[in-house]
């Protein structure tokens, strides 16, 4: 399933849309299409609404009745995580996620997509309060998840797609302290300041051919045509402002 909320195209070929009522966030199906049936549809609707309302019901933290009935919640941190590292601002919440589901599973969040906007490119959703000291979604610093608990940051959308659940779940003290252990267990290892300078490293070196390339056709990155956007100098400064991204990114939990 992939959320498209705000967006306004219709379905293409195969794909077929649900809403869920209590946000009104429409959702694609993307898999199964070709041998989708009406019970299938109602199921997977029905499945949705369900994990919603138990999430935002007043038993929402017992494990047995909550939305942990319903949810992966090591998956639901994993993508959370790998969000707020990104700060994938204008996509990573609100407008482009895979959630999948085996029959007779939980519901699963990721893998996550989309990119473009993320590592500090620019500019933060919406676009009227990105400069704002309380809103993270451009920021190294803070939850991007957080972003409308202020509300003047999120006039245009005050849902950012499923930031919600997550603004919701995080009421939860075990939710929190499940983010604290895992963030700990990932800094030690795979996203540990060691191991994230050498797999930038790679990767730079991987496509430096490319990107030099890429620069010399389209010419330095402007993510968006506001004012406000950045527009980076070199490609090496485009390097360096995604490897100052990382460095400074924490998480407050």
């Amino acid at each position: 399933m992939d959320n498209e909320h705000n967006k306004t195209r219709g379905p293409l070929k195969n794909e077929t849309q649900f809403t869920l009522p209590r946000f009104g966030i429409t959702y694609i199906l993307r898999e199964p299409h070709k041998y989708l049936t009406i019970p299938m549809l109602d199921y997977i609707k029905g499945y949705m609404i369900a994990f919603e309302d138990s999430l935002f019901s007043s038993s929402f933290e017992d494990p047995n009745a909550g939305y942990r009935k319903y949810a992966n919640v090591t998956s639901m941190i994993d993508y959370m995580l790998a969000e707020e590292l990104q700060k994938n601002n204008n996509d990573g919440y609100r407008g482009s996620q895979f959630l999948w589901k085996n029959a007779g599973g939980l519901l699963n969040f990721g893998p996550a997509w989309g990119l473009d906007d993320g590592f500090g490119t620019c500019c933060g959703f919406p676009a009227g309060s990105w400069q704002s000291a309380n809103n993270f979604a451009i920021q190294p610093e803070g939850w991007m998840f957080a972003t409308c608990d202020n509300a003047s940051n999120c006039v245009t959308d005050p849902l950012m797609g499923i930031e919600v659940w997550y603004r919701r779940a995080w009421e939860d003290p075990a939710f929190r302290t499940a983010v604290a252990l895992r963030e700990k267990e990932l800094r030690a290892g795979p996203w540990s300041d060691v191991t994230a300078a050498a797999t930038l490293d790679n990767a730079v070196a991987y496509i430096h051919e490319a990107g030099l390339r890429t620069l010399k056709k389209w010419g330095p990155v402007d993510a968006c045509p506001r004012e406000e956007c950045e527009t980076w100098p070199s490609y090496q400064a485009e390097i360096d402002s995604a490897v100052g991204c990382v460095a400074l990114q924490s998480f407050l939990c």
